[in-house]
């Protein structure tokens, strides 16, 4: 029996990564692999994930919380002459590279004692956890997009230096051409799938319901879709549909201070039901500055529910056929988002058409399907 772990930096937190570790490390387990996912630290969220009781699911530090000082933030205390602030950071970095240090070693230990047959690391800084003789063996699944990654110095640092000693897996095509255009040869790609399956689809203009699932927190900018929907409201025509949107993030006191409609915009907190949600829904909105692989969009797509979206990055053309199961629209151009939303909701048979497309073009991202694709790539390693 094969044995696959799954390395991430935080546990017991809900998003995106873990679900797609989780929908994935179910399906192996389906196929007779022995599967574990272990993170670093606790999100201290208090949270009980749900999963298949054979998925080992562990964390090595429950303590402390998953806290990185950068010298960026003590070079601007000095620049701001804040001596006093500029030692206390600098302090708090020596102790929490110490004890992360004691973490990556206790990991490195527990890889080499269990004799993993394949690694995949969720996040750049866990790279550091691999012995060396594992590298080979070694997964890292980049969970943004590529000109999101490689602007960010971490990670370019950290691509740098394990390029040619791990594989590289994106999350969509046009990501890997661009992680292998920039040097990053030894890249490949697999699509997040879903992590449900539904035989039927939404009545999309029966439920007049707009609807998004997403974290809480800026680059989602749910303030924007706040008040662009708050706007559209006015409209009489549109006087039966509601928003609803489903999460939580460290911006939601800042989303109920704004002015809005709250009979008929509403925050609903995190559900465990997204397809339930969904399949009284009729169309998922995006607002995102940026996405990696939107899971949201790719569950709407399965519930027949199509996604009217900003330009979020290499990604969406991939996820959305624009016009067929869903509208892309130029990054910013809020007067255009207005815009198509509003046709959209008023065309009842253009809505039912993207309805209907969604169900089919959301087959390619089954699990059965992308399981196939994850067990071609061990057997190439």
């Amino acid at each position: 029996m094969k044995k696959v772990l799954f390395l991430q930096n935080i546990g017991n937190s809900y998003g995106g990564v873990w679900f797609v570790n989780k929908t994935i490390a179910e399906e192996l387990i389906k196929k007779n692999y022995d599967v574990e996912i272990l993170s670093i630290r606790d999100s201290h969220d208090n949270i009980t994930l749900e999963h298949d009781k054979k998925l080992k699911v562990s964390i090595v530090n429950k303590k402390n919380l998953w806290e990185i000082t950068h010298f960026e933030d003590i070079k601007n205390k000095l620049i701001h002459m804040k001596l006093f602030s500029a030692i206390k950071l600098s302090l708090k970095k020596i102790k929490d590279e110490f004890f992360l240090k004691k973490d990556y070693n206790y990991v490195k230990k527990y890889i080499i004692k269990n004799k993993f047959d394949y690694i995949v690391t969720s996040h750049y800084q866990v790279l550091d956890c691999i012995p060396k003789k594992y590298l080979k063996k070694t997964i890292h699944e980049q969970h943004t997009s590529f000109e999101t990654s490689i602007s960010h110095k971490g990670t370019k640092k950290a691509f740098d230096k394990y390029n040619g000693k791990i594989k590289f897996l994106w999350l969509s095509k046009k990501s890997c051409e661009l992680a292998k255009k920039n040097g990053y040869i030894n890249s490949t790609y697999i699509y997040n799938p879903i992590k449900f399956q539904c035989s039927s689809k939404a009545n999309v203009f029966k439920n007049k319901k707009l609807i998004t699932i997403s974290r809480l927190s800026s680059e989602k900018r749910i303030d924007l879709m706040i008040n662009i929907v708050n706007e559209i409201f006015k409209d009489k025509e549109l006087n039966d549909w509601t928003l609803e949107i489903y999460g939580e993030g460290n911006l939601k006191k800042q989303l109920l201070n704004l002015n809005y409609d709250r009979n008929r915009i509403k925050l609903m907190g995190l559900t465990n039901d997204s397809k339930g949600v969904l399949m009284n829904s009729s169309i998922n909105l995006n607002t995102s500055s940026f996405e990696g692989f939107s899971m949201g969009i790719l569950e709407a797509c399965e519930c027949g529910v199509p996604t009217v979206s900003f330009r979020f990055g290499e990604a969406i053309d991939e996820e959305i056929i624009n016009n067929k199961t869903g509208i892309i629209v130029t990054q910013d151009d809020i007067a255009n988002y207005k815009k198509q939303l509003v046709s959209l909701m008023k065309n009842k048979d253009m809505l039912e058409k993207m309805s209907i497309n969604c169900k089919k073009n959301s087959e390619k991202f089954n699990i059965t399907n992308i399981i196939k694709e994850w067990i071609k790539l061990f057997n190439n390693i």
